[in-house]
């Protein structure tokens, strides 16, 4: 009897408390405290509160209004959008609530959602936004390059293994001097349209052996011209597809032997090669983070690349004081040779905010990145030797809300081997480090 008076007696005490409970958090009680809240900026307490009464099945305009603004006050971006998204649907009148959403799909990469929704803007706050119409251009890039040899004893000391009577050559890049630029339109509310000049002026040191003949340049020289488009088509607010195509032109010269009127001299002439690379990506965005799968096949240093990779980019805390990303690429190539490569690559970049104007990134890559295409195509690793690893650091600066500065420095582990003109293949393989140091500037319009 005894046992049973006190089971009854703390089922009464858990019903009470529980009955409290619900007259604490009523629809009235959880109004006045987050506006108390809101009034006072306290941004955690107003979390805390209205993450609370959705748990306890309280909802209401305000408090999806409150807690999408607090959260978006905390920089959390991607947990705000739900609740934005969810006040918008209730009522679609408030100027200020607009504002606050068209940001947040900004700041989540949902650029096509906000431009559909600054369409529907007041003229007051078109002009607020800067959205009364779009720009020939939104995105301007311009960046330098160069990457060197980090022991120039590789090339002082070379020495080849080679059988002497075999054909063929051995490169190994001495710098590398790169110039970028790259310029965005956006065409309609859905689609942007992104293309960028690349020009690289390349010195190796080049060794040949022909009909027993060796010979060494140092420098042998080439230029390298490269147009880059691409199309980003947002198929709904959290899918998008990238497709576009990468042209390369290689210039080099060649020497040969004229004999002319019983005189012998030699003739340089500038010869060129033209590769290509088409890809297509979809991406699918999530709340914290995005998943993209794409294809790549190119046509690169005469022969052909078929590219798959998977990328996932994750951001812990709804925004971009710390994010991942990381890259897993299987590529297969069939040389002129008739011989093929399987190949697995993976990249991964971790950043993290330093300041409010700082940012800080670091990466690391492990695989063969022999004629490897990155970053949607945009990074082709076109290259006489291939790059086994890398790593490096990059510092990015926002001096203010439309300029960007981006410095960089990584370090390459790379491998050049003597390659049979006619069979293609390796032998007496070299390694050797490079150092790569470069800057970006980019302008949003």
């Amino acid at each position: 009897m005894q046992k049973k008076l006190m089971i009854i007696f703390f089922l009464l005490i858990g019903y009470c408390v529980q009955l409290s409970a619900q007259q604490e958090m009523s629809l009235l009680s959880v109004d006045k405290q987050t506006y108390e809240a809101w009034l006072q900026h306290d941004w955690d307490k107003l979390i805390l509160i209205s993450k609370d009464a959705l748990h306890a099945g309280i909802d209401f305009y305000y408090l999806r209004v409150r807690l999408g603004i607090a959260y978006y006050a905390r920089g959390n971006y991607h947990a705000a959008l739900p609740h934005l998204e969810e006040a918008y649907r209730q009522n679609q009148e408030e100027d200020y609530l607009k504002e606050y959403l068209y940001y947040t799909y900004l700041f989540t990469d949902r650029w096509a959602a906000a431009n559909r929704l600054a369409s529907t803007f007041p003229a007051a706050l078109k002009q607020k936004t800067n959205t009364v119409k779009k720009p020939f251009a939104n995105l301007f890039e311009l960046g330098y390059g160069y990457q060197g040899l980090a022991d120039q004893s590789v090339i002082d000391n070379f020495q080849s293994d080679a059988d002497p009577v075999q054909n063929g050559y051995q490169y190994i890049p001495i710098s590398i001097h790169s110039v970028f630029a790259g310029l965005q339109h956006p065409v309609g509310n859905s689609f942007q349209f992104y293309h960028a000049f690349t020009g690289l002026s390349v010195d190796h040191f080049r060794y040949v052996q022909e009909n027993g003949t060796a010979s060494r340049d140092n420098p042998y020289h080439t230029d390298v011209l490269q147009y880059y488009a691409a199309g980003n088509m947002s198929l709904s607010k959290n899918l998008n597809l990238i497709v576009g195509g990468h042209l390369i032109s290689v210039f080099y010269p060649v020497t040969s032997i004229i004999v002319r009127q019983g005189r012998t001299f030699l003739l340089t002439e500038t010869y060129s090669d033209f590769d290509y690379a088409a890809f297509a990506t979809l991406y699918q965005k999530f709340r914290y983070g995005s998943l993209g799968g794409g294809f790549t096949y190119g046509t690169v240093n005469n022969a052909k690349q078929y590219q798959a990779d998977l990328k996932l980019t994750l951001f812990p805390f709804g925004n971009k004081n710390l994010y991942t990303t990381t890259i897993g690429t299987y590529q297969r190539q069939e040389s002129i040779f008739g011989t093929e490569v399987n190949r697995w690559i993976v990249d991964q970049t971790l950043g993290f905010k330093v300041s409010s104007s700082l940012w800080l990134e670091g990466y690391g890559t492990l695989g063969d990145m022999e004629n490897l295409m990155m970053n949607d195509g945009l990074i082709v690793y076109n290259r006489m030797d291939v790059i086994n690893s890398r790593y490096g650091a990059r510092l990015i600066v926002f001096p203010s809300a439309h300029w960007s500065v981006q410095l960089h420095y990584g370090y390459m582990n790379s491998t050049s081997s003597f390659i049979d003109s006619t069979t293609g293949t390796q032998q007496s393989p070299i390694n050797y480090g490079q150092h790569h140091i470069s800057g970006l500037l980019t302008r949003k319009f």
